[in-house]
């Protein structure tokens, strides 16, 4: 039994906008830490929801997190696309997951949210994290996650040391240092006393169980408090995926795998033919290797790329044809 977890945003409500504006005081500044990208919503949870229908179907459950929204019409575009989906979805307000520590709340911040994402009533012990731009390309198994009591994570491993030698020689921005996705990663083994490597999760659905967490809550509760009580991203924060393979990785449960299998596209300033090109991969991808993609900051792409990548998906995913792409 394997459920699936999102967490999403709709960054243009005016309410959400207003809750959070009490707060950008002082972080008006760091566009990468709560810059509007990380709030942006331009229909990607459609198609990654649909994803998951159309290629793994047995997926028991489909939890949607988000600050009391619901993607506009998501109940319609299933019916039209999938009149025999026999997966339930269910929003989950995320003030749900701090009950007990309201104290914390509100948070703007996909961290935090992640921190306590495995307290969502009735989860199930195996789950799947994804964020709303990752998709699912072609047909898959409950293997290509779990294997026996072993969870099955794509990436591959890094050197800690280096990469903070790396970071040290990078320039500052707007007076401080970067938080980027390597440092959440780092903190995570720190967090777990790892000091010569640290796992590069790529950008795919990560596996999880709902019990190492409440385990790890149990024993060691301020980290996660801590990790939690962020509104916006903080340099000290761990990374949650992150976290669960390395856990595994010290019970022995982890099963890594190569990322041959993982299709990224981040077009920020690329051009179309950068696009074309990674469709051409997949496409010419004669052992059908890639079955896991990620399309990250689609906001910033070009309306042109923009339609291009979505009616790429809507092949793949045999969808109708909306008015919206």
């Amino acid at each position: 039994m394997i459920d699936v977890v999102f967490t999403w945003v709709d960054g243009n409500d005016p309410v959400h906008r207003a809750k959070m504006k009490p707060y950008l005081s002082w972080q008006d500044k760091y566009n990468d830490i709560a810059g509007k990208t990380r709030y942006a919503s331009i229909g990607e949870i459609y198609f990654s929801v649909a994803s998951v229908i159309r290629f793994a179907p047995f997926v028991r459950k489909i939890f949607i997190i988000t600050p009391n929204q619901k993607p506009e019409d998501l109940d319609k575009f299933i019916e039209n696309n999938f009149p025999d989906n026999k997966i339930p979805i269910e929003i989950i307000n995320q003030d749900i997951l701090f009950r007990g520590y309201e104290q914390i709340l509100p948070v703007f911040n996909s961290i935090s949210i992640e921190t306590f994402m495995w307290r969502i009533p009735g989860l199930s012990e195996n789950f799947i994290y994804m964020c709303d731009d990752f998709f699912i390309l072609r047909p898959i198994s409950e293997q290509n996650w779990f294997i026996d009591d072993k969870i099955v994570a794509i990436g591959y491993w890094r050197n800690i040391r280096l990469d903070k030698m790396i970071r040290n020689l990078k320039p500052r921005k707007n007076g401080h240092k970067k938080f980027g996705y390597k440092d959440s990663l780092i903190n995570a083994a720190k967090l777990l006393n790892l000091k010569g490597q640290y796992f590069y999760g790529e950008h795919t659905p990560m596996p999880m169980k709902k019990s190492d967490f409440e385990k790890y809550f149990t024993e060691n509760p301020q980290a996660f408090l801590d990790n939690a009580n962020n509104k916006f991203r903080h340099p000290t924060q761990f990374n949650i995926q992150s976290f669960a393979a390395l856990y595994n990785h010290l019970k022995q449960k982890l099963e890594s795998k190569n990322s041959d299998c993982f299709l990224y596209l981040r077009h920020v300033k690329r051009g179309r033919k950068y696009i074309e090109k990674k469709i051409r991969k997949y496409e010419t991808d004669k052992n059908k290797k890639i079955e896991f993609c990620c399309i990250g900051s689609m906001d910033l792409a070009t309306a042109e790329n923009q339609k291009l990548i979505f009616r790429w998906l809507q092949t793949i995913l045999n969808l109708k044809i909306t008015e919206q792409f």
